[in-house]
């Protein structure tokens, strides 16, 4: 692991997407955005995912389902970096965010939200892309 400038470790987060070599990102530059609908239940997180995807399942079965949802319920700490994955914040602000939020309580922070992330891009709960497609979205916006 390096160290930043600022002393603190930094977490590497390996990125694999099909047809990619696996590569080494460092996860503080990460933008993670959210791709599932969610709501709030008593001030925690509720991520909305969708039972089906399939487009005769969900043609077939959907009109005789309760519901089109499965609930996935986040505490406190994954609802504090989920309503935060908007796509424009790095994780390292989230990082400050949530241990100004919740304090020693969420130590190993970097290591907690690293395996959060990951857990969440492999459910395709978020997007990460890598911080040079960032980058190059960033500036295009820009100009």
């Amino acid at each position: 692991m390096e160290r930043s400038s600022a002393c603190e470790v930094v977490a590497p987060f390996v990125f694999t997407e099909t047809g990619m070599a696996r590569t080494t990102y460092n996860l503080l530059e990460l933008r993670p955005r959210r791709l599932r609908e969610w709501e709030e239940v008593d001030g925690l997180v509720v991520v909305l995912m969708p039972k089906f995807r399939h487009p005769w399942l969900v043609h077939t079965l959907m009109p005789i389902l309760r519901s089109k949802h499965i609930r996935v319920k986040l505490d406190g700490l994954g609802s504090a970096v989920w309503r935060r994955c908007d796509g424009e914040t790095d994780v390292a602000a989230i990082a400050k965010q949530v241990r100004g939020e919740f304090g020693a309580e969420a130590e190993p922070l970097l290591d907690r939200i690293g395996a959060f992330l990951r857990k969440l891009e492999h459910g395709e709960l978020v997007r990460i892309p890598p911080p040079t497609e960032v980058s190059r979205v960033t500036q295009m916006k820009e100009d």
